[in-house]
């Protein structure tokens, strides 16, 4: 074989390894991201770990890395590991909202509620029209029993999206705990007439209803969430958890 034809071969086969490396980290950084679904956490646990390692990726890779493996342990349980991604995912890249609102959930679950308010307080100066942050920040305020407050964020959430039926499940809530069942009623209409299977709209509208005397309409919503979800012991017992 002609030995110029040798190297020239050699030589695209090395010009090639570039372009390959990039495919394969494009491949990690899709993995890691799973935004089409369809990928166990597992391999997407792994896939985000290459990419932090990868010297190749930029600060926003990384970025987004930190943050999706973050979000992989949050959703286990991790908060721990969790709350150490995010925090690397912000310091590679401050302006970037969603690590401070994962953080954020990930103190909620620690049950660090105004720590939790002060990360969504951060990834709502970033982006304010996030409305699963402020239905989140309700959330906390709502723990912390700042009903008010509570019920603001999720009238400023449903305003963003009016489709999001727990977002009118957790503003009833809310109106419970300011002692104001009838709105909570309405909330809890809106959420089961979005969703007719949510079962806790029909629980939580069932004990609005009993507290306002209606017994008969609460016995029915309290049998549906039952019927819904037979195996939550929250919905067995005519509503008394």
């Amino acid at each position: 074989m002609n030995r110029h034809f040798v190297f020239a071969a050699a030589l695209a086969a090395l010009a090639l390894t570039p372009s390959l490396a990039a495919a394969q980290t494009h491949a990690q950084r899709v993995m890691c991201s799973n935004r089409g679904g369809g990928v166990s956490p597992e391999m997407r646990e792994g896939a985000c770990t290459m990419v932090i390692s990868d010297p190749r990726a930029g600060n926003e890779a990384v970025a987004n890395a930190y943050n999706d493996r973050g979000t992989i342990y949050r959703q286990r349980g991790d908060f721990v590991r969790a709350i150490a991604d995010y925090d690397q995912a912000i310091r590679f890249d401050p302006r970037f909202a969603a690590p401070y609102a994962n953080r954020g959930s990930a103190y909620a679950g620690q049950g660090a509620h105004q720590r939790a308010i002060e990360d969504y307080n951060m990834a709502l100066g970033l982006n304010p029209r996030l409305g699963y942050v402020l239905n989140n920040r309700g959330n906390s305020y709502r723990a912390l029993q700042d009903y008010t407050r509570a019920v603001e964020d999720y009238s400023a959430a449903i305003l963003l999206d009016a489709s999001a039926a727990n977002t009118y499940v957790n503003r009833g809530r809310a109106y419970v705990g300011l002692g104001d069942h009838v709105r909570a009623v309405a909330d809890f209409d809106a959420a089961i007439r979005l969703n007719p299977n949510q079962a806790n709209a029909y629980h939580y509208r069932g004990r609005s209803l009993r507290a306002l005397g209606e017994t008969e309409r609460a016995l029915a919503d309290f049998e549906t969430a039952h019927r819904l979800e037979p195996d939550n012991p929250a919905y067995d017992g005519f509503g008394l958890s």
